[in-house]
């Protein structure tokens, strides 16, 4: 019996029991759909690995074993449609074999032969070891043209600095046209700020510039006040006055008999 005859008796069975596609449906679990491709003998939409199966639970709902044993006499034998399948999708397989372009797979071939070939991979391993060297060998030249020899670090012996000591009076000795009077004489080394009085006057107060050449006189007393004494070069009442280490602000008091000082 052929397949489609099993799936009308099942079809007839069901109407003789009166039973509609739904209570089939609620009776097996399977769905509307597939009750209903069995009944009308549209098998290849099933799945052939279910069909069996379904078959088989569609005739024991209705409790016929006839159609049961018919459901396993037909899957016992070789189907003609299991067969038939089965050589299409050889036939599909092999037409997809022949649409293969023959030109590319040769190619392939070929190329995979001398890829694989052993004097191929010599060679090419032999030209991969020379570029390796040649670029070695070049950044080694670049490498010695560029090196120069480092540079010797003299260090140097740091002196130590000797502490600066106020600057203390001393008497200056008096000159026969200057006798006793005061004098003060600066020349500027770099901006800096002056406060200068003659006998308790104020004559300059300020910012004196770069280059500037001052001198001052006095009866009594000269008083100077410096932000920075090392801007100056001093002279008092005809001496030189060394100031190089003298760069806290500082005040002079000059009179006839020499200086004093007050920071």
């Amino acid at each position: 019996m052929e397949l489609i005859d099993i799936c009308s008796r099942i079809k007839a069975k069901r109407h003789s029991l009166n039973l509609s596609i739904e209570d089939v449906s609620l009776k097996t679990k399977l769905t509307p759909g597939i009750i209903t491709d069995i009944e009308n003998g549209k098998t290849d939409s099933i799945n052939r690995a279910y069909l069996k199966g379904f078959l088989k639970i569609y005739a024991s709902s209705l409790k016929d074993q006839d159609i049961v044993s018919l459901v396993e006499e037909f899957f016992a034998k070789p189907q003609p449609a299991i067969k038939k399948a089965q050589e299409k999708k050889t036939s599909e397989n092999v037409n997809k074999e022949h649409k293969k372009n023959p030109i590319l797979e040769n190619v392939f071939n070929g190329f995979i032969r001398i890829v694989f070939n052993r004097k191929f991979i010599l060679v090419v391993g032999s030209v991969i070891v020379f570029f390796i060297v040649v670029s070695l060998l070049g950044k080694l030249i670049g490498f010695f043209k560029n090196h120069k020899p480092a540079k010797k670090i003299v260090v140097e012996e740091k002196i130590p600095l000797v502490e600066e000591k106020p600057v203390v009076s001393k008497p200056l000795p008096k000159t026969v046209s200057e006798q006793n009077k005061v004098l003060l004489g600066i020349k500027v080394k770099r901006d800096c700020y002056l406060r200068v009085k003659t006998d308790g006057n104020t004559i300059f107060e300020g910012v004196i510039n770069k280059g500037v050449v001052k001198s001052w006189k006095a009866d009594k007393e000269i008083e100077l006040f410096v932000n920075n004494p090392s801007f100056l070069e001093m002279e008092i009442n005809g001496e030189f006055i060394n100031n190089t280490r003298n760069k806290k602000p500082m005040k002079y008091l000059i009179t006839s008999s020499g200086f004093s000082t007050e920071r």
